[in-house]
């Protein structure tokens, strides 16, 4: 077993994970550092508001690139990689504009939130959007040529300064809307500097190309805007009608208090996850471009991952309450109860997330879009009966536990993809 470990440790695989995921280490731990400061000079409701605006935004960041960021990996033609690219930016750009269309109507769409504050900051959501819109399709062109290293700097960068930006802001200026206003500035200041460092290597490239392949990738990655995008569409729909739906029954501290256990129990698995989505879809293109078996890196995936999860989150049950209450102060108790309700659902969530680019790479994204669509469904019921009983602890038991059930039968899927992969 110890020589399996060892094995393991020594693949390209964790070696690259580790690589990029110390980098990524850094970044979570600026952002998270100053939460204990953030929840003493900001309230739930301030989160609230900026989750609302995040949730909107990701949405339309969605729907900027219709997920053909994706493909950009895959192609063998660096040609084609570039005209994916391209794409991508076009589709970003007539989205920016849709949204700057609507800003002289914030204070209706503010009122039809039920949330009027809103409306003081929605004039930021286009520019959030493009700036974030441009970074996905730039880091699937840094993965393709695995600059791993690129993604990690601008995380770093990206977190430094929202960090700081956030603080500042609300010590200085006594900035309500301090959350929303660095969320938008860090991104937009951390791609151009990316920009700016790889210019000659990975952007200059990216003058070059032709209308015909952008129309050739279009139609050959046509799965990804028909199956996988409204996939992650719904996917993202699911997990932000919470915040839509039910701030108006449970107010803007209840659902702040949502946020940041989603928050706190995402960002630092997210970090893992991506780390392992980014290492594992690269190094699995290349061994099937290679025609090589892909089933051994998911064994010794799947051995390392349960290994970790299992003993870590049984610690952490037993001690999130006390933890966040001292961590985020007394009024944030509650976040630990919502947290250990999500344990389960956390735990299959980091082994889905890390290997849901499978279904892309097989082309079975309508499978995925089932799921997707059953994901919805359950999560609905749930809101529904959060709605009903007016229990808030119910609608989190019942949003979570069957978010751990459509996640668990998921992951056991995308692993029977990888089984078959070696017979096609």
């Amino acid at each position: 077993m110890n020589a399996h470990f060892k094995h393991i440790a020594q693949s390209p695989l964790v070696r690259d994970s580790a690589k990029l995921l110390s980098a990524n280490v850094i970044a979570q731990v600026i952002g998270i550092i100053v939460y204990p400061i953030l929840t003493r000079i900001y309230s739930p409701e301030d989160f609230g508001v900026l989750n609302l605006f995040l949730s909107i935004g990701s949405i339309f960041i969605l729907l900027s690139t219709a997920d053909y960021q994706q493909a950009i990996v895959l192609p063998k033609q660096e040609k084609h990689g570039i005209a994916l690219v391209h794409l991508t930016l076009f589709s970003s750009l007539c989205v920016f504009i849709f949204i700057l269309a609507s800003v002289p109507f914030s204070t209706q769409i503010a009122t039809l939130l039920e949330t009027p504050s809103f409306a003081d900051w929605y004039f930021l959501l286009p520019f959030y959007v493009l700036f974030t819109a441009l970074w996905n399709i730039l880091s699937f062109w840094y993965l393709r040529h695995a600059e791993y290293n690129r993604n990690s700097s601008y995380q770093i960068m990206q977190s430094s300064l929202s960090a700081g930006l956030k603080i500042g802001l609300k010590y200085v200026k006594s900035m309500t809307g301090g959350l929303i206003v660095a969320s938008v500035i860090a991104p937009i200041l951390s791609l151009v500097t990316s920009c700016l460092l790889a210019w000659k290597k990975h952007i200059h490239p990216l003058f070059h190309g032709c209308s015909q392949d952008i129309r050739e990738v279009a139609t050959s990655y046509r799965k990804f805007p028909l199956y996988s995008f409204p996939s992650s569409i719904l996917n993202l729909l699911s997990a932000q009608l919470p915040i839509i739906l039910l701030t108006p029954i449970f107010g803007n501290t209840k659902i702040g208090l949502w946020s940041m256990a989603i928050l706190l129990g995402f960002a630092p698995l997210s970090m893992i996850s991506k780390t392992l989505n980014q290492t594992l879809y690269q190094h699995t293109v290349d061994l099937l471009h290679q025609q090589r078996d892909i089933r051994p890196i998911y064994r010794s995936f799947s051995t390392w991952a349960l290994s970790l999860i299992i003993p870590t989150f049984t610690l952490l049950w037993m001690g999130l309450p006390m933890l966040t209450s001292f961590i985020l102060g007394n009024e944030w108790e509650e976040v630990g109860h919502i947290l250990r309700w999500m344990l389960p659902w956390l735990a299959i969530n980091t082994l889905t997330a890390s290997t849901g680019f499978l279904a892309g790479i097989f082309f079975k994204q309508q499978i995925e879009l089932c799921f997707e669509i059953a994901c919805l469904i359950v999560r609905a019921i749930s809101i529904v009966i959060g709605i009903y009983t007016k229990d808030f602890q119910c609608f989190v038991i019942v949003f979570s536990l069957t978010s751990f059930a459509v996640s668990l039968a998921h992951y056991l899927w995308l692993m029977i993809l990888v089984k078959r992969s070696s017979t096609n």
